[in-house]
């Protein structure tokens, strides 16, 4: 069984009077809100920005958009953009990174929602698996976590 990445997740209102310091990359991830803060080691929850207000970026393979370098056969995600990404695949596609894609992005971590995502044919090399899924389908959620601008940390979430 592949390796699995959990994202501390409570209620806005457990976190607010909680109030806990996230170690620095670590998420917080409201599940009644579906907000996300990252932090920095230092602050508390309340003093923290949240990075993800209700918003992601979603497009279909063939659309051509400011977040991506897309051809017919490739989905490229530029980390630099945002942090949660929503894609629905309708015709099978590798999964790279956009040149530069990660960046100044080292410690950023992320949601990435797959929709159809036995589409996906492949991953780029910057793509890192403990045990990457050879079963994908459906809507897959995978959290990612860049900890070197060539390397991205993947796992897929249950």
């Amino acid at each position: 069984m592949g390796s699995r990445i959990k994202i501390r997740r409570d209620s806005a209102s457990n976190w607010t009077s909680k109030n806990p310091v996230l170690a620095s990359g670590e998420q917080g991830y409201e599940t009644d809100t579906g907000k996300c803060k990252i932090g920095n080691g230092t602050d508390a929850w309340e003093a923290l920005a949240y990075k993800v207000v209700g918003e992601s970026n979603t497009f279909t393979a063939g659309q051509r958009g400011a977040i991506t370098a897309l051809t017919d056969d490739t989905v490229a995600w530029d980390l630099r953009t945002t942090n949660n990404y929503e894609v629905t695949l309708t015709a099978d596609a590798d999964i790279t990174l956009a040149a530069d894609g990660a960046s100044g992005c080292i410690g950023q971590g992320g949601l990435i929602t797959v929709s159809n995502a036995e589409h996906i044919t492949g991953w780029d090399t910057k793509f890192k698996w403990k045990s990457e899924p050879t079963d994908l389908s459906g809507i897959e959620r995978l959290a990612y976590f860049v900890e070197a601008e060539d390397s991205v940390v993947m796992g897929r979430i249950s």
